[in-house]
């Protein structure tokens, strides 16, 4: 596993969208704007794989994880499963 900062990072980092698009009414042309920035971003700094702490970053580039080939990880999930608990799963 190789770790990577994004460019804007710590104090300066970039909202994934969700969060705009609350804060918004619900517009969810912020939300595809911030979230095509994030994604250039992780993809630009070599990541193939996003591990994500937030729900709304995790649903946000999840949502455009297929069409750049990113793995989405939700870190809740995999915290949840190192504990012996079985996280919740989507139903298909």
């Amino acid at each position: 596993m190789n770790i990577v900062e994004l460019q804007n990072n710590r104090y300066d980092s970039l909202c994934c969208g969700f969060a705009s698009g609350v804060r918004n009414g619900y517009d969810q042309t912020q939300v595809e704007i911030k979230t095509k920035k994030k994604v250039k971003q992780i993809i630009d700094a070599g990541a193939n794989e996003v591990s994500c702490y937030c729900p709304g970053c995790w649903m946000s580039i999840g949502r455009l994880a297929p069409e750049n080939n990113l793995k989405v990880h939700f870190a809740i999930n995999k915290i949840l499963k190192a504990l012996g608990d079985n996280p919740p799963t989507v139903k298909k």
